[in-house]
């Protein structure tokens, strides 16, 4: 709440945050999350393809570039990302995360959110192209705001339901502990 807060020159040691809700969070899973607590703190934990500044302008995240044609979009990806535990972001992850939750089975909240997505395939070891069922001119707002990418062998490692206790993203914070209740 740094707008509420008078301006410091103070430097900030210990970058831990403590986070407290009068209600819990339902899941780490951030495609299946109904509640606003967890979608909040998940907004921390990950990263989209792309993202919107302070200005409300978009501006690149995962994506150092981003192309749009009718049903495909083109994503050249950042080089030198790392996932909390270490390994390095790849397309393999774009397109992993991609064709998950625009799967038929992928159990996502809000299906409008991806069921417009055909497919992703990777391009190149920093590039995807994925496909959509037919032109959408909201395709990249979604992409920017609820499809966050995770990452692939960490998750196929430990299992959706893993993953939804103890996840690793790419943002800004990461989930150190968690005292349910």
């Amino acid at each position: 709440l740094s707008a509420c807060a008078p301006p410091t020159n103070t430097v900030v040691a210990n970058k831990s945050i403590k986070v407290g809700w009068k209600s819990d969070i339902d899941t780490f899973n951030p495609l299946t999350t109904t509640t606003t607590e967890a979608i909040e703190v998940q907004s921390l934990i990950y990263d989209t393809l792309s993202a919107y500044g302070l200005d409300l302008k978009p501006e690149p995240g995962l994506a150092s570039s981003t192309t749009q044609q009718g049903d495909t979009i083109t994503y050249n990806l950042r080089e030198g990302v790392k996932w909390h535990d270490g390994t390095p972001f790849t397309a393999d992850d774009v397109v992993y995360t991609i064709n998950l939750v625009s799967s038929a089975d992928s159990k996502v909240a809000v299906p409008t959110n991806t069921n417009w997505i055909e497919k992703a395939e990777k391009t190149g070891d920093l590039s995807v192209r994925v496909t959509l069922k037919k032109p959408n001119p909201a395709a990249l707002e979604y992409f920017a705001l609820v499809v966050p990418i995770y990452p692939k062998a960490y998750r196929e490692k430990v299992g959706a339901e893993g993953y939804a206790k103890a996840p690793i993203g790419s943002g800004p914070y990461r989930i150190a502990k968690w005292e349910a209740g």
